[in-house]
């Protein structure tokens, strides 16, 4: 699991944030969302979303907190900013090595939508397998 706190965020906020992963392996992230101050930010009850895209923009997953493939949890002091992402090794095994991208959104209304983070998913293939 990739834990990742995105305060670097606020230092490139235009670039994804690169998570290394086989074809060996799931992928799953742990986002601790902060303010610049370093304060949690709670998702408790967001409608979170990211779809997750190859190189020539074809949509690989769709990840939500609606389908279980987004789930928020509490840090120690009981505030929901962990944004914990799961994609199975059902839907990876067989992607080929490349770079894979998806922005987590907070759904605002049907026409508004908040960034909270972009991340590049980069697959390569592991030690015992090839795709």
């Amino acid at each position: 699991m990739h834990l990742w706190n995105p305060m670097s965020l606020y230092q490139t906020p235009n670039e994804p944030v690169r998570l290394e992963f086989t074809n060996e392996e799931s992928w799953s992230v742990a986002i601790h969302d902060e303010d610049l101050d370093g304060a949690a930010i709670s998702h408790s009850g967001d409608d979170l979303r990211m779809e997750i895209r190859d190189e020539n923009d074809t949509v690989i997953v769709t990840a939500t907190t609606a389908n279980g493939l987004i789930t928020v949890t509490a840090n120690s002091a009981g505030v929901q900013n962990i944004i914990n992402i799961a994609i199975g090794y059902s839907t990876t095994k067989d992607l080929p090595a490349g770079s894979y991208y998806g922005t987590v959104v907070r759904v605002i209304s049907a026409d508004e939508r908040e960034r909270i983070v972009s991340l590049e998913f980069s697959q390569s293939n592991g030690y015992t397998r090839t795709v």
